[in-house]
């Protein structure tokens, strides 16, 4: 039996006071009646709006609407994320060409709207080690590392990826 499919996404709301979401504006209607055979469907949409342009970060509400012949409905909701903004990240000691203490702490910032992991290594020609990881929002020490009886040139190394892969 044919089934017939409406999508529409719309922006959200967020009240920090109860932590509530509500749902915001229309933002794009994907599906109008799009008729479907039984089985599975995979739908998309590509973080556009009704006039084709990308759509601000944040998390928008997907409402899926399946139809029956006889117009039995089931309706189901997902909330997607929009993130483009990678997180920040920023050594702030050691500089440059510093001469290293033995016992060095890496001091440095690592932030973004979303929550996520970084980590801190440290490589001589191609291998190296973990020297330090967190989760995102984090200040100051970013990871310790033993210098003693070290010599040439290391890169210190800071990545970070938040919670929706960026």
């Amino acid at each position: 039996e044919t089934v017939f499919i409406n999508a529409n996404v719309y922006a959200t709301n967020f009240d920090d006071g109860t932590g509530k979401v509500s749902r915001g504006d229309l933002i794009v209607n994907l599906y109008d009646r799009f008729s479907v055979s039984p089985g599975e469907l995979e739908l998309s949409w590509d973080g556009t709006d009704e006039s084709g342009l990308t759509v601000d970060d944040g998390i928008y509400d997907i409402e899926f609407i399946a139809e029956d012949a006889c117009g039995n409905q089931f309706t189901t909701r997902r909330y997607v994320g929009i993130d483009t903004q990678a997180p920040h990240v920023e050594i702030g000691f050691p500089l440059g060409f510093t001469e290293l203490p033995i016992e060095l702490r890496v001091l440095g910032t690592v932030s973004d709207a979303r929550k996520g992991q970084y980590e801190l290594s440290v490589s001589q020609d191609g291998s190296g080690q973990v020297v330090g990881t967190g989760l995102i929002d984090s200040f100051n020490v970013l990871g310790e590392w033993n210098t003693f009886g070290l010599s040439g040139d290391w890169t210190l190394q800071l990545s970070a990826t938040d919670g929706l892969g960026n």
